[in-house]
């Protein structure tokens, strides 16, 4: 089955996300190495998603033992932990710190979940190939976390 076709029956099509768009091979395959186009609000879904360890309005979506390993660290890239697709990252918080996991998109795009405090950010940007695409883990450090405290 095709990557499309196959994230459409049992991914995408759970979720109820429609709108979307493929990075494409030269051969018309999707590819899934990067590219994906979502709107703001089906990427918050993906976010929420796992979020509720693989389960939307009650159903088995992801396997959940996928969703724990997806959310460990397995190794250390820069000043960030990586593994099975997602980057993790902790962030002061109060007068502590809080735990993130998120995907990193060229230009600022971002999904970040934060599970103890409930939390999914979503951002969007253009900035591609360059480091204005960073900007929003300062948007998340000075607002967003402050405003959820």
């Amino acid at each position: 089955m095709a990557l499309d076709a196959y994230a459409a029956a049992y991914l995408f099509g759970p979720l109820g996300i429609q709108q979307l768009a493929w990075r494409r091979a030269p051969d018309g395959s999707a590819t899934g190495g990067g590219g994906l186009k979502l709107r703001p609000r089906d990427a918050a879904r993906f976010g929420l998603l796992y979020l509720n360890g693989g389960v939307w309005n009650g159903a088995r979506v992801i396997p959940a033992d996928w969703v724990t390993r997806s959310r460990e660290r397995v190794t250390t890239l820069g000043n960030d932990g990586y593994g099975l697709l997602w980057w993790k990252r902790t962030f002061a918080y109060g007068d502590g710190t809080v735990e993130s996991f998120f995907t990193s998109g060229n230009g600022g795009n971002f999904i970040f979940v934060f599970p103890a405090l409930d939390l999914v950010a979503v951002f969007t940007g253009s900035n591609y190939n360059s480091p204005l695409g960073d900007q929003p883990f300062q948007i998340i450090a000075n607002f967003v976390l402050s405003a959820v405290r």
